[in-house]
């Protein structure tokens, strides 16, 4: 009985002795050049960036505003030499011209619907359109003329029906503010080959005790 007792214990000693190699050479082989674990250099600390929490939620580009309205400036414009409204209408993201003719931008659209379902404002008052549809064709109004455009693009229960896909308002040059004439010259190329010139004009001054502002735009297509 004690000889069987003597011979477990040994085996289990030489279980122990048979398990601490194996386990040593594991952790020899974590180290990455091969070595001992305890021979890796020692790594420098890091520097992280400055973590800031705050308390409330940060949004940007917000507006309080109920209905945002977007603004585009004649620096946004001029850089595509536009010659009508259309022109400059044709570069603003969302606004289309569906079934106009060939270089012709009239009938300006949004949100994909008619172009009687977008209202279009000279100086924030109405204008009379043209057809059933009551659309305003943007292309009888020259360039030089305009001063910036507001797209409001969401619709509200304060405006009529004709502004359901957005309005468009375009704001003209101050005549009390631009004093003087501007005249345009150029000519544009099309696939054919020909050149069509193209000529526009605008001047403000004192008129009858008052101030007018006329412009002219002569485009041959």
């Amino acid at each position: 009985m004690k000889r069987n007792a003597l011979a477990t214990s040994l085996s289990r000693a030489l279980f122990c002795m048979a398990l601490l190699p194996a386990g040593f050479a594991h952790a020899q082989r974590v180290a990455p050049d091969g070595g001992s674990a305890t021979d890796l250099p020692a790594i420098d600390p890091k520097n992280l960036d400055k973590v800031v929490v705050q308390g409330e939620i940060t949004y940007r580009n917000r507006t309080e505003d109920t209905a945002p309205v977007l603004r585009y400036d004649l620096e946004y414009f001029q850089r595509f030499e536009p010659n009508t409204v259309g022109d400059m209408l044709k570069r603003v993201p969302g606004v289309a011209f569906v079934g106009s003719d060939i270089m012709e931008f009239d009938g300006a659209m949004m949100r994909g619907m008619a172009a009687g379902y977008t209202q279009v404002l000279i100086n924030g008052k109405k204008v009379p359109g043209a057809g059933d549809d009551r659309s305003f064709w943007v292309d009888r109004i020259p360039a030089e003329m305009v001063d910036h455009v507001e797209i409001l693009r969401s619709n509200s229960a304060n405006r009529s029906g004709d502004a359901m896909a957005g309005t468009i308002n375009i704001v003209l040059r101050d005549a009390y503010v631009f004093d003087g004439s501007y005249i345009r010259i150029g000519a544009n190329r099309w696939c054919d080959g020909e050149w069509n010139p193209t000529f526009g004009a605008v001047t403000s001054s004192d008129f009858l005790g008052g101030r007018i502002l006329a412009g002219i735009n002569v485009q041959d297509r």
